[in-house]
């Protein structure tokens, strides 16, 4: 194509954020890298299969009522951008079986982040404004609650190993 020639049709992708996931199956360790970015057909896509309307949520509605069905779709959506071979119904399963207790917590962040990176800079601070105050919210009320909005869990016992993966803990929820 001539440098001075566009392509028809150009499509606009928000930055994306970088997910490492540390896994394992039957067959021993691996990673999964994907670029996420939370642009408007991942939001689609993302409401394709959760049925939650995000335009009709309030702004962080969608993030407090995070669920495993909506994390693990939202992570798909969010994936498909750059990793289009889980374009699929048995992708979305693959991206489903990626979260654990382990890295959710992980997931959940690197998602928020695309989100934020999706934001025009004034919409981005209000967003990080609004979710830092809920926390501050959930800890003044009682300082044993974790500042995602889960109940702090005890420590659990050490395990003879730790299999790999993300952080753990509850699942966040903001207010």
């Amino acid at each position: 194509m001539p440098k001075d020639k566009r392509p028809a049709l150009r499509r606009s992708i928000t930055p994306s954020i970088p997910l490492k996931l540390d896994l394992h199956d039957a067959e021993g360790e691996f990673t999964a890298e994907f670029k996420l970015c939370l642009e408007n057909g991942s939001m689609v896509r993302f409401e394709e299969k959760s049925g939650v309307n995000t335009l009709a949520q309030g702004p962080l509605e969608i993030w407090a009522g995070m669920d495993a069905r909506r994390l693990s779709a939202l992570l798909w959506a969010a994936a498909l951008a750059h990793n289009p071979e889980y374009d699929s119904d048995e992708g979305l399963e693959v991206i489903r079986s990626y979260v654990t207790d382990e890295n959710a917590k992980q997931v959940y962040e690197a998602l928020w982040d695309a989100h934020l990176a999706s934001l025009s800079p004034e919409r981005r601070k209000l967003m990080s404004e609004i979710r830092a105050k809920g926390k501050e919210t959930l800890a003044d009320e009682d300082p044993t609650r974790d500042p995602f909005g889960g109940q702090a869990a005890p420590p659990a016992p050490e395990l003879a190993s730790n299999p790999p993966g993300g952080t753990s803990g509850p699942l966040p929820a903001t207010t």
